[in-house]
C-alpha cells in the first residue's frame, strides 16, 4: 500500500499563507501544488504523514566537530559551542542536530523558540500534527565538488558540495556564489531559477569560465517542486527534538490491543460459561442415572436410600438372597449378557448403555468368527435378541455395535 505525504511550506514574508501538496514516498506529486491557508487543508490531507518546511532564512545551519559521542551530552554542549555565532541568548533558541554520514561532524539547526512555538501552535489550532519539521534549504541537493543554487525572487538557497546549506536574501548572485565558494573548492556550478530572469542569466554567463561546467535550468512550477523532489533523496534534520519531541500517546499504541484484549476476555468468558453448562449437564445426567439405578436396585432391596456405591450394590445383588423379590429387566438382562460374553475368550466389552428394554453394546473381537459365536450365545437365550448394527475393522480388531432386545 502506497504511503501518502502532505508537505506544507511556510513563507517568511507571508506567514498566514502556505504552499501544500500531497505526494507518494517517491516524491511524485499526486495533485497540483496548492496555495492557501492552513484551514483549507482537508482532513484527508491532514491524516497523511505531514512534513513541514520552514523558511530557510529563519533557521541557522551550522557544522560542528565535538569530541562527544553521547547524544544527551551533545544536546547540552551544542548551545555553548555556538554561543559566539548567535546574536541572542542561547536560552531563547531551540537546537536540533544530527550526526553527519559523510564525516565525524555534527550538523545543527537553530531557530528561535518563540518563533518555532508559533508555527507549532498554528498547526495545532488547525488539527495538523507534523511528523517532520525541517528547514527548506536542507532540500538543496548535495553534489560533491558542486555549488548548487535554487533562486526564487530575491532569495537564494544554496549549498557548496556536501557541506551545510544556506538561505541568503537581497544579495547579488555573484556575491552569493563567492560566499559559497569560500567554504570549499568547487569545479561545477548548478543553478535552478524559479523564473526566467535575464539579468541573472547574464550574471551567470559572466562567470562560466571559472568552472568546468555550468548548468542552468528553469523551474516551471517554482522552487517548492524542487524541494519536494530532493526531500525524498537525502537526509534532513527534524526540528522536533528535545522539548519539542512529540509525546508518545500510549492510548494510540494500545488502542489495537484493546480490541484483542476484549476478544480474549470474551473468549475466556465463553469458555467458562460453556464449562459451567457442560458440568451442569453432566451433574444432571449423573443424578438421572443414579435415580434410575436406585429405582432398579429397589426391586431387590426396598429400603435402599441412595446409589452412592453402585459397585458394592451390584456385588450385593450378585451375592445376596433374592427370594420373593421382583426381577429387574435391567439387572437380569445385564446378567444374561454377562454370561454370554464370558463364554468367549476373545471378546472385549468397551461400552454399554440401556434404554427402553434395549442394550447397546460396543464390542471388540479378534475375528468375525468370535463375533458370530458371541451373537449365537446371546440369542441362545430366549429372553435376548441380539442384532449387529455396525461392524468396522480397526487395528487388527473388529469393532462392532450390537443392539440386544430384552424380553423378560
Amino acid at each position: 500500500m502506497t504511503k501518502n505525504y502532505t508537505i506544507i511550506r511556510f513563507h517568511h514574508n507571508n506567514k498566514n499563507r502556505c504552499e501544500y501538496v500531497v505526494t507518494n514516498e517517491k516524491g511524485e506529486i499526486k495533485d497540483s501544488i496548492k496555495y492557501g491557508n492552513l484551514d483549507e487543508i482537508s482532513d484527508q490531507e491532514k491524516n497523511n504523514t505531514v512534513i513541514i518546511m520552514l523558511p530557510g532564512e529563519e533557521i541557522l545551519n551550522k557544522s560542528l566537530t565535538l569530541p562527544i559521542k553521547s547524544d544527551a551530552k551533545l544536546r547540552q554542549a551544542i548551545p555553548f559551542a555556538l554561543e559566539d555565532d548567535i546574536a541572542s541568548d542561547i536560552n531563547d533558541c531551540h537546537f536540533a542536530f544530527e550526526k553527519s554520514e559523510i564525516d565525524e561532524s555534527i550538523i545543527v539547526n537553530v531557530i528561535y523558540k518563540k518563533l518555532f512555538k508559533n508555527y507549532l501552535n498554528r498547526l495545532k489550532e488547525n488539527n495538523i500534527i507534523p511528523s517532520f519539521v525541517i528547514s527548506e534549504n536542507s532540500c538543496v541537493s548535495m553534489i560533491e565538488d558542486t555549488i548548487n543554487l535554487i533562486i526564487e525572487d530575491t532569495k537564494a538557497h544554496g549549498r557548496s558540495g556536501l557541506r551545510e546549506s544556506y538561505t541568503l536574501d537581497d544579495m547579488e548572485l555573484i556575491n552569493i556564489i563567492k560566499v559559497l565558494e569560500s567554504n570549499s573548492n568547487v569545479n561545477h556550478l548548478q543553478i535552478s531559477l524559479s523564473e526566467n530572469n535575464d539579468s541573472q542569466v547574464e550574471q551567470i554567463k559572466s562567470i562560466t569560465e571559472n568552472y568546468k561546467s555550468v548548468d542552468i535550468k528553469i523551474l516551471s512550477k517554482g522552487a517548492f517542486q524542487e524541494f519536494i523532489k530532493n526531500y525524498f533523496s537525502q537526509n534532513h534534520i527534524n526540528l522536533l527534538q528535545g522539548d519539542f519531541k512529540p509525546k508518545i500517546k500510549f492510548e494510540k499504541i494500545f488502542k489495537p490491543w484493546k480490541k484483542l484484549a476484549a476478544f480474549v476476555a470474551l473468549l475466556l468468558i465463553s469458555m467458562i460459561i460453556n464449562n459451567v453448562l457442560t458440568t451442569n449437564k453432566l451433574v444432571n445426567y449423573e443424578a438421572n442415572l443414579s435415580a434410575y439405578f436406585l429405582d432398579e436396585y429397589r426391586y431387590f432391596y426396598n429400603n435402599a436410600i441412595n446409589a452412592d456405591d453402585p459397585i458394592r450394590m451390584i456385588n450385593s445383588v450378585k451375592n445376596g438372597a433374592q427370594l420373593g423379590m421382583k426381577n429387574s429387566i435391567f439387572l437380569n438382562g445385564l446378567n444374561l449378557i454377562n454370561e454370554s460374553v464370558a463364554k468367549e475368550n476373545n471378546v472385549q466389552l468397551s461400552s454399554i448403555s440401556f434404554d427402553d428394554n434395549r442394550f447397546n453394546l460396543r464390542i471388540l473381537t479378534l475375528t468375525l468368527t468370535s463375533l458370530d459365536s458371541l451373537i449365537k450365545n446371546i440369542n441362545s437365550n430366549n429372553s435376548l435378541n441380539a442384532i449387529i448394527q455396525t461392524t468396522n475393522q480397526s487395528n487388527s480388531k473388529i469393532e462392532s455395535r450390537i443392539e440386544i432386545q430384552v424380553n423378560l
